[in-house]
């Protein structure tokens, strides 16, 4: 469109100017774009030219565009235009500040491209997902340093509305902060079914499974997360969103964030829209807003809010003249509670405790419908990144942005340093704690009851070894190399390290961010039931068929009992093509946004087919090993014909525990 061809020209002329500008005690705004201009202009600008480019930022740049340094605005313009050329997210928000002041807050292309909508700092909303839950975990600090939530008492405690069941030990806020619950992942708390229902009503609906003893494995859980948030409301004797908006948002004047459809900024300010970037464009993926569990991963949040939020972090509780947290207790939030391994990450609190480049950062990360977020605060370094996009085309401008600007000024300021530990493993002993870990690994963070445990299939991660360095699955990310004892390193400055128990047993690798581990696969969930049954039934299948066409026109010499399990055999092939059909239907909702998935119905029509297909599937499984004992004993089938016969019943055996150990057959869904 035209007029976005002139409105791009015109904020290129505003980049000019912000070249000719040096550092001023006043904030100096920049351009909602990157757009490279000629350096040529530069050199010799035109008093008119400047006095056009300062009505130009008066004209165009209101939504709160800050600059206080020209350095690191362009370092920032120069990764992002990287980013965009790269992977082409129609829009982006930067956001860098210390504790004193906000140091960068700027839009990137495009919040609406139907529209043409640019990024604003102060009038675009991101969805900010998961980041949502540090200020349940704030909430709950509140609370603590009022006396009225201790972080060790059974959370039955408190409770009025929802009761917890019994356990070994009793949930506590430490276990649900530090997601340690014990509680599996559950993807129906997203479904539109719920979300207008009250809180306790609906958590009781989408309750998961203690699949963990509490106050062991580390497994982000979603559900956990409004678990506290339904305690701030009741303790409070109000909601969780009056707690919120009153007790934090309000003080700090964060008036630009929402919780799900609540807040003023719901109907004031635009989210920006979520697209799929295709060869021929950005793809509109649709909107979704949850409500009820809104708390864990609900919220929106303008570039210029979470510069505060960042700032409230950096000043240890406070912003300014407003403290929303003594020194104290807010020193308890860094602290963690589990973690011995103070080298690899964790969680302190709610946030992301880890060390890159040997500096302590804290932070946590989002990701809902095709909305990616991210923000890290280093105290040590005085300064916090936030960045967001509007794509799901890659996740790494998000994970990388924000370390790169840390690595940055600790160059700047003399810091910058390898972070290697004096006691890191190096030669033989290198090698020896590296070949520890390998072996087949899944994820903490799944589903593992009922129709939900498909989705933990085929989430394998093969864990390798070379030299004393360890390889994740394909080693796309790079080698980590070690860096402290149990603790390995790759190039961006991500960590993993091994997890033990009291005796120092191995029992998993605490991922890089310090939400989730990998854990040694078992028979439970080892894949390759599922592998090895279905292609050798599928092929077995497939000379059955061949079998029949070789002896078409000749006269088989079998018994009746050897002809009806011919036809039954042949039967057989109906369920297990059934069955492929379903599990391709349901890997093609992999295409669909989160909003679409969510939007038409929770679980999906393919998923109940999946369900039925596989139950079918699971009796024709049992049948065909009972044809084994007619086989030999009355078919007169050829020897080779027999064995034939026994591998198809074998694979379809192998095939039938498969379905069983992954909840496909006769689970919720069976009957619709």
């Amino acid at each position: 469109m035209r007029w976005i061809s002139w409105g791009v020209a015109a904020l290129s002329m505003l980049g000019v100017a912000m070249a000719q500008v040096g550092e001023e005690d006043e904030p100096i705004p920049t351009a909602t774009t990157s757009d490279q201009v000629d350096p040529g202009n530069v050199d010799d600008p035109s008093d008119d030219l400047l006095t056009d480019v300062d009505d130009a930022i008066d004209d165009l740049l209101k939504d709160g565009s800050v600059s206080r340094n020209p350095e690191l605005t362009a370092y920032v313009n120069g990764l992002i235009d990287v980013y965009r050329a790269t992977h082409r997210a129609p829009g982006y928000i930067v956001s860098v500040v210390n504790m004193d002041e906000v140091l960068l807050n700027q839009g990137y292309g495009l919040a609406d491209v139907e529209e043409g909508v640019a990024v604003s700092p102060m009038q675009t909303r991101w969805h900010v997902a998961s980041i949502s839950k540090t200020f349940v975990w704030t909430s709950v600090m509140i609370l603590v340093e009022r006396g009225q939530l201790d972080l060790d008492t059974d959370v039955n405690t408190y409770l009025k509305t929802l009761k917890m069941p019994e356990g070994k030990k009793p949930l506590t806020l430490n276990h649900i902060m530090a997601h340690r619950s014990g509680l599996e992942d559950v993807y129906e708390i997203f479904s539109l079914e719920v979300q207008d229902l009250p809180m306790a009503e609906a958590m009781a609906m989408t309750q998961p499974d203690q699949v963990y003893e509490r106050g062991t494995i580390r497994a982000y859980s979603n559900w956990a997360t409004n678990l506290a948030a339904l305690i701030v409301a009741d303790v409070t004797g109000g909601s969780y969103a009056d707690f919120l908006f009153a007790e934090v948002l309000k003080p700090l004047g964060m008036t630009g964030t929402t919780l799900g459809t609540v807040g003023d900024a719901y109907q004031e300010l635009a989210a920006a829209k979520n697209y799929s970037v295709t060869p021929w464009g950005p793809e509109d993926d649709g909107q979704f807003d949850s409500n009820v569990f809104a708390s864990l991963g609900g919220m929106t949040v303008t570039g210029a809010d979470m510069a505060t939020w960042m700032r409230f972090h950096l000043g240890r509780g406070a912003v300014g003249d407003v403290r929303l947290l003594s020194e104290e207790t807010y020193a308890l939030m860094r602290e963690r509670v589990y973690g011995a391994n103070s080298q690899g990450a964790d969680m302190a609190h709610g946030m992301s405790d880890r060390l890159f480049r040997g500096v302590r950062v804290f932070g946590h990360s989002g990701s809902i419908n095709s909305v990616y977020s991210n923000f890290v605060v280093a105290p040590e370094l005085n300064l916090g990144v936030f960045i967001a996009q509007n794509s799901h085309a890659t996740y790494a401008p998000l994970s990388q942005v924000g370390y790169l600007v840390l690595e940055r000024e600790m160059g700047l300021i003399g810091l910058e340093q390898d972070g290697i530990a004096s006691d890191a493993p190096t030669g033989e002993a290198a090698v020896a704690a590296a070949e520890e870990l390998v072996g087949s690994y899944k994820p903490s963070r799944l589903p593992m009851t009922d129709y939900e445990k498909f989705f933990g299939l085929m989430t394998t991660v093969e864990v390798k070894a070379k030299d004393g360095a360890i390889i994740l699955g394909s080693g796309g990310g790079g080698a980590y190399l070690p860096i402290a004892p149990d603790t390995w390193e790759d190039p961006l400055g991500y960590r993993i390290s091994a997890a033990r128990d009291e005796n120092g047993a191995l029992i998993g690798i605490h991922d890089s961010f310090g939400a989730s581990m990998l854990l040694p696969v078992t028979w439970k969930n080892d894949d390759r039931f599922f592998i090895y049954g279905a292609g050798a039934t599928v092929a077995l299948l497939a000379t059955t068929l061949l079998g029949l066409w070789r002896r078409l026109g000749r006269r088989d010499k079998v018994s009746m009992s050897g002809r009806l399990l011919s036809v039954l055999t042949l039967l057989s092939i109906a369920p297990m093509a059934w069955f492929a059909y379903a599990i391709g239907q349901m890997a093609g909702t992999g295409e669909q946004s989160f909003a679409e998935i969510f939007s038409t119905g929770y679980p999906p029509a393919e998923a109940t087919m999946l369900a039925q297909a596989g139950s079918v599937l699971t009796v024709t499984g049992i049948i065909m090993v009972l044809t084994l004992l007619p086989a030999w004993n009355g078919s007169r089938w050829s020897i080779w014909r027999k064995l034939h016969h026994t591998g198809l019943a074998l694979a379809f055996g192998v095939l039938t525990f498969s379905l069983f150990q992954w909840d496909l057959a006769f689970n919720s869904l069976t009957f619709g």
